[in-house]
């Protein structure tokens, strides 16, 4: 790609594994197979991430509601 003259933004996409089955491709069925498989082990980390993050912000509103009331009963 670098000695076609790809810009950095393409080669990067090109890392991806979707994008270059896509690109690269000879048979629609395989192409569509692989792509797709590619796509379900892309699930499995947002999942986790979004639980994380989910659970990072209960804690931080959890924390933030409890100084809160400590607060009032103190006064």
């Amino acid at each position: 790609m670098a000695e076609r003259g790809a810009d950095a933004d393409l080669i990067a996409q090109c890392k991806q594994v979707a994008f270059a089955t896509a690109t690269t491709a000879t048979d629609a069925t395989s192409a569509a197979r692989s792509i797709s498989a590619a796509n379900n082990s892309e699930i499995g980390g947002g999942a986790v991430s979004m639980f994380l993050m989910s659970a990072g912000l209960a804690l931080v509103v959890g924390g933030v509601v409890i100084r809160r009331g400590a607060r009032h009963v103190a006064t």
